[in-house]
């Protein structure tokens, strides 16, 4: 989460069009920028593989950043990411 605010190796112009919705071709905007979901204030993403799950949750205007890694195969995870982003949410 550090290096998405401020670092020695990206500026901050550049890393802040990670974030920014593009335009399509029709001129709709897109919730999606450079791997990241664009939405209500935050940026986040999700990965699963072989039993394994990952998310990763900042808002950028509070500064409050959730990660959730898991080994397994849990069919909760989702309920539990939910869960704990609701506790933390600004």
């Amino acid at each position: 989460d550090k290096f998405w605010n401020g670092n020695k190796l990206v500026s901050d112009q550049l890393l802040q069009q990670s974030f920014a919705r593009p335009t399509l071709n029709d001129g709709a905007y897109s919730n999606y920028g450079f791997g990241w979901v664009l939405e209500g204030g935050r940026h986040w993403h999700n990965g699963a593989w072989l039993g394994a799950n990952s998310y990763i949750v900042r808002y950028p205007k509070s500064s409050i950043c959730l990660v959730v890694l898991d080994n397994s195969s849990n069919i909760r995870f989702d309920t539990i990411v939910n869960e704990l982003e609701a506790a933390l949410a600004p």
